[in-house]
């Protein structure tokens, strides 16, 4: 038997990819003539996203067996955004938080849905015995929607490399973390696009976009 906890996270991205706000400004000429000025205002939208994480605890879990746990990311602010998911998998020895580098994180299994998510390059390169997974929303997510769930269930998978008797106790983690950048200001097109959209799917974002 395994010993299953959840965490989650949620980050909230805000957009400042405005490539030019162009301030126009009028010479004055002839100390005659009227000072004139004109000023473009741009509005960034409020970009907000709640990432919904529906999962009961678990004191202990079997191999191959199906866990229900659905991941999906709601845009609760004003304007269209693009959003990306990351998925840390990692086990960690029994009373403490020390990660276990025996213990492969694969062994981790979401069944993600590939139909509306697709996987890309993770930010975040994994280590320590840690997998961190990088899935991208479909399409541009309009405002007060809802995204189809990134997963339903996981399982343990029970084969290569999972010995009971060795690592009963331990602890497997999925941190879940979901990102959103506002779609009215990105490029899709071009050399060096902000977003990457291949077969009408997102694929990647530019590492310009950073989050801390």
């Amino acid at each position: 038997m395994i010993a299953l906890e959840k965490d989650k996270k949620f980050l909230l991205g805000l957009c400042a990819l405005i490539v030019a706000a162009a301030m126009v400004s009028v010479g004055v000429t002839l100390a005659a003539w009227p000072e004139t000025r004109e000023t473009n205002v741009v509005t960034i939208g409020n970009v907000k996203v709640n990432l919904i994480d529906e999962y009961e605890e678990n004191d202990s879990v079997s191999p191959e067996v199906d866990i229900d746990k659905v991941v999906k990311v709601q845009n609760v602010g004003n304007t269209s955004c693009y959003v990306r998911v990351l998925v840390r998998r990692a086990w960690t020895k029994p009373g403490g938080s020390e990660i276990a580098e025996g213990l492969s994180a694969d062994l981790i299994v979401p069944a993600v849905d590939n139909v509306n998510w697709t996987k890309g390059a993770s930010p975040i390169d994994g280590q320590d015995g840690q997998m961190y997974d990088c899935y991208y929303y479909r399409s541009a997510l309009p405002a007060g929607q809802t995204t189809e769930p990134l997963f339903e269930n996981f399982k343990i998978d029970g084969s290569g490399g999972y010995d009971p008797e060795k690592y009963g106790g331990y602890v497997g983690h999925i941190y879940v973390y979901a990102q959103a950048v506002q779609s009215e200001y990105v490029t899709t097109d071009g050399e060096n696009p902000t977003v990457t959209i291949t077969d009408g799917k997102v694929t990647s974002w530019s590492s310009d976009l950073v989050f801390d």
